[in-house]
Order: structure tokens, then sequence, then C-alpha cells
């Protein structure tokens, strides 16, 4: 027979896992994990935090699963590092760069994805903090009503943040494409 202990905190982690499942998975698949592979990720913090979840204090359910999230991801990451190293790799040396293709994509696709990479990351990076929040839990999927209860903000200070960090990038990043077009937005949040 569980106390009522253990019942609440069942219950707790059901309610966690059905409202953050499919945004963990966003999570790693924004990260560039394949879908089969940030599957497992999800489950995979999902059993973390279930065996944490006594830690868990109730409060900022998604700054926790993020952390949680994070830590999997670089912990992969340090992994395929790992099994690269040991890999037979093709190496293009351009004097100030070096670059390794393991896993047989063309070598100037993969560095095109690599330069677009660093270039959004690095805008991003340069967002201010309330505006980089915003951006990175709309990317994960959060509708805005979902964003403004887990940053505290209004309704209209998200929508705000997400238009101005929008048009920042877009600045930024003028000589690149990206795909931050209104018109998708609104379907989507609707």
């Amino acid at each position: 027979m569980l106390t009522r202990e253990q019942v609440e905190r069942e219950k707790s982690f059901q309610d966690l896992y059905k409202r953050y499942r499919v945004h963990v998975r966003k999570f790693f698949l924004r990260h560039g994990v394949e879908p089969d592979a940030a599957e497992d990720l999800a489950q995979d913090v999902f059993l973390r935090l279930y065996h944490h979840m006594d830690e868990y204090r109730g409060d900022a359910a998604w700054a926790y699963i993020e952390a949680v999230s994070r830590n999997l991801f670089y912990n992969q990451i340090r992994s395929q590092n790992v099994q690269k190293r040991a890999a037979p790799q093709l190496s293009l040396d351009d004097g100030d760069h070096q670059f390794s293709i393991s896993d047989g994509r063309d070598v100037a696709e993969e560095l095109i994805d690599r330069q677009e990479a660093l270039h959004l990351r690095a805008a991003v990076e340069q967002l201010p903090p309330g505006m980089r929040t915003v951006l990175s839990l709309w990317l994960d999927d959060f509708k805005y009503d979902e964003i403004a209860r887990t940053t505290g903000l209004t309704l209209d200070a998200v929508k705000s943040r997400l238009r101005d960090a929008k048009k920042i990038l877009r600045s930024a990043l003028s000589d690149r494409e990206l795909h931050l077009d209104e018109d998708h937005d609104e379907k989507k949040r609707k």
C-alpha cells in the first residue's frame, strides 16, 4: 500500500510528464538530436526526474526539467565525442580550422550547417536574458500562455519580447535565412 506522500509524488510526476514530455523531446530535436535518439533522451530525462522527485520542490518546473535535459544533452555530446575519436574520419584542413566529417554527409553541407548554427547561437547569446528565455521556450514549442506561466510574465510581455528577439535576430543575421516568419508563428500558436 502506498503512503499518501508516495501517491502525491506519483501524481506530481505524472502531471510533469504529461505537461512537458513533448517539450523535452523538442528541446533535443532543436539541438540537432535525431528523432529516435531525442525520444530516448526524453525518456532518460523523465527517468532521472522520477528518481529525484524527492528533491523537486514543485516550483519552476520547466527550469528544473530543462536543466536535467541540458545536462543529459551535454553528457550525450561528450559520449559522442569519445566515440568519434575512435572512428575513422575525413579531415579537411584549411590552415586555420580543421573540420572532420565521419557520418557520410556531404562535406560542404556539413560545413554550411555548422557555420549557420554558430552564427545563430552567437546572435541568440547576444540577446538580453529575458528575450533569450522567451525565445528558447518558444523554440521548444511552448504556447504563449505556457511561456507566460513559466516565466511569470504577462501574455503581452511574452509577445513583445518574442517579437523584439526575432527582430534583433533578423537584423543580426540579415544575410542568412531564418525561419521565424510571422504567419507560421500565428498559425502555430492558435
